[in-house]
């Protein structure tokens, strides 16, 4: 699905105020791309509405990259 995969690198560079290039699967939220628990969290929310699922926070504490999020946004559009 590299359409999610766009769409998240897409909502991450924007809410965390990043390029898009800079960012990979592999890039770590906190260590890599700087961001803080304010910044996770309106990304979450980001994300919800781009995708119209829930990122419930119990989940979004374990996912520490951008590709783990991107499975996790799979996982909710499938269920």
């Amino acid at each position: 699905m590299a359409d999610v995969t766009q769409r998240v690198i897409q909502v991450v560079a924007r809410e965390l105020r990043t390029s898009e290039s800079s960012i990979t699967s592999a890039s770590k939220f906190q260590e890599d791309l700087g961001a803080d628990s304010l910044a996770l969290t309106r990304l979450g929310m980001a994300l919800e509405t781009e995708f119209g699922c829930t990122v419930l926070d119990d989940d979004a504490e374990l996912i520490v990259t951008v590709g783990g999020m991107v499975t996790y946004i799979e996982g909710r559009l499938a269920a």
